[in-house]
């Protein structure tokens, strides 16, 4: 029987949202080929539910000669989990699908009647009694209970080693491994599950499945570490989409977690990017912020950022931008921070259209700079063939990307650095706080460029601002490839921030 049909039967009030089905389709899937599936959601959206009490089930109704080892962060939730378990199984719903008799049942074990004597479900807390049990599954949920857990190296390490010498070793040959957590740390379990797997091909390899409260095209995906491969979801404005679910956070439910979580815990808790704590170049606190609407008079000098992809494949580096202005009294604002995968050829009218939008809005025209390395010098060539007004410096990597980082250090520790409140302010705090230790570096390269024209090259240009023309207005005259293309197809994002309209995106 498919997992859906089963949970739709022992439970029949269950409701599957889309990412729910998304997470059953590779569960199932997983079971059949032998993987090991690693999954991170929001809080209350609804994955311990499934993987820890109803995925198990359908585990032991799939083949009741099979063992399960159910994990969690103390032993009180481990019995939680294992009754809620054993009550499913016990159901008439459950019965009538696979008719079987219990031999024994406590808190945390139960066995099959005519099983082979050995426990079919045994769950326990991350810290205790696992020896002497073996399973064919493992089953683990959220083993760091806590911020003030995960930010413990020495509870951290604890909880890691018992997973590795005590848990997963109960793992009978070809047996998997299922885990489900809310990120706290960079160093959580999936995420040192993550770079074991990465680091080493002959480790246990995972798909991960990671689904952020909201998703703009890059937060949510698919991570296969055999082939470090990445698929990442379409855009969404909130991973729920069906009202009235305890999961359900509309956009504006959304906004208010984030305002009241602040940018840190919000990216940690609900975007999935946890934020690293130790030897941090760009801290959180450093950055102010400031409110809407930008006052454009404000501004002495704009500079547009870019950081390009050296290809377009899913598992590369996405093309990033972020745009700085500096404002009369001297400091410095971070006006946005986009980030997109896209071929050479759709690449270049986004550069181009995102400079004209950020033109017009800011009453100046602002002064590109583009990494000259790989697909940014093809870049910046193409944009002084074809528009050679447009001011350009190429930044040249001469030294390394922390050798460059740590140059504007003293700039963004004196708090000189605003942002302008936004919705991409949480990944940009998460993505500086996590360098050099984080793989996201593409937002650091566009930010460092950008700031560094301040002190060197072009710090006293101003232009005018009205070179570039506006943007055809019908669209449904413009050819393929064209910027109308990438405006309708949602691949541009826009200045939210900066008054501009919003190009609707659909859900995954």
């Amino acid at each position: 029987m498919r997992l859906l049909e089963f949970i739709q039967q022992v439970k029949p009030g269950y409701v599957a949202d889309r990412f729910h089905s998304f997470v059953i389709d590779h569960l199932q899937e997983a079971v059949r080929t032998g993987e090991n599936v690693l999954v991170s959601s929001p809080p209350g959206s609804g994955k311990t539910e499934l993987v820890s009490i109803l995925f198990p089930a359908w585990l032991i109704a799939e083949d009741v000669n099979t063992h399960v080892i159910s994990l969690a962060n103390s032993d009180s939730l481990s019995r939680m989990a294992a009754g809620n378990i054993l009550r499913l199984v016990q159901s008439p719903a459950f019965q009538e699908i696979c008719p079987m008799e219990l031999d024994k049942a406590t808190e945390q074990t139960f066995l099959v009647k005519g099983n082979d004597g050995r426990p079919t479900l045994h769950a326990a807390g991350i810290n205790g009694q696992l020896t002497g049990h073996r399973a064919k599954y493992l089953i683990f949920d959220d083993l760091l209970k806590s911020l003030s857990e995960a930010y413990s190296e020495t509870v951290r390490e604890k909880v890691w080693n018992n997973f590795n010498s005590a848990a997963e070793t109960r793992l009978l040959p070809n047996g998997s491994v299922f885990g489900i957590q809310t990120r706290w740390h960079l160093q959580d379990p999936i995420g040192k599950l993550l770079a074991r797997a990465t680091d080493n091909p002959d480790s246990r390899q995972f798909t991960y499945l990671s689904f952020a409260a909201t998703n703009s095209g890059g937060q949510s995906f698919v991570f296969r570490t055999q082939d470090k491969s990445m698929d990442y979801l379409a855009p969404y404005k909130s991973l729920a989409t069906v009202k009235g679910q305890p999961y359900s956070f509309s956009p504006k439910a959304i906004r208010g977690k984030k305002a009241d979580l602040g940018p840190v815990m919000f990216s940690t808790l609900y975007m999935q990017t946890p934020v690293a704590q130790e030897a941090q170049m760009f801290p959180p606190e450093v950055w102010g912020t400031v409110e809407s609407p930008v006052i454009t008079e404000d501004y002495t000098m704009i500079v547009s950022g870019w950081d390009t992809a050296a290809k377009d494949k899913n598992t590369n580096d996405p093309s990033a931008n972020v745009v700085v202005g500096r404002r009369a009294s001297g400091d410095f604002v971070v006006l946005d921070a986009a980030e997109f995968r896209l071929s050479f050829d759709k690449l270049f009218p986004v550069v181009i259209e995102r400079t004209r939008l950020l033109a017009e809005r800011m009453k100046q025209l602002p002064l590109l700079v583009i990494e000259d390395a790989s697909s940014g010098t093809q870049l910046a060539d193409l944009i002084q063939t074809t528009h050679p007004k447009i001011p350009l410096v190429r930044a040249k990597a001469i030294h390394s990307k922390i050798v460059r980082a740590e140059g504007i250090t003293p700039i963004t520790s004196a708090r000189g650095v605003s942002l302008l409140k936004a919705d991409w302010n949480a990944q940009f705090i998460a993505d500086l706080a996590n360098f050099p230790a984080s793989d996201r570096d593409h937002f650091v390269d566009a930010f460092v460029h950008g700031i560094k024209i301040f002190t060197t090259t072009g710090s006293e240009f101003k232009s005018e601002w009205n070179y570039l023309p506006p943007a055809p207005r019908n669209l449904a005259d413009m050819s393929d490839g064209q910027i109308a293309d990438v405006v309708i197809r949602g691949e541009l994002p826009a200045f939210d921030t900066l008054g501009t309209n919003n190009f609707g995106r659909e859900n995954f």
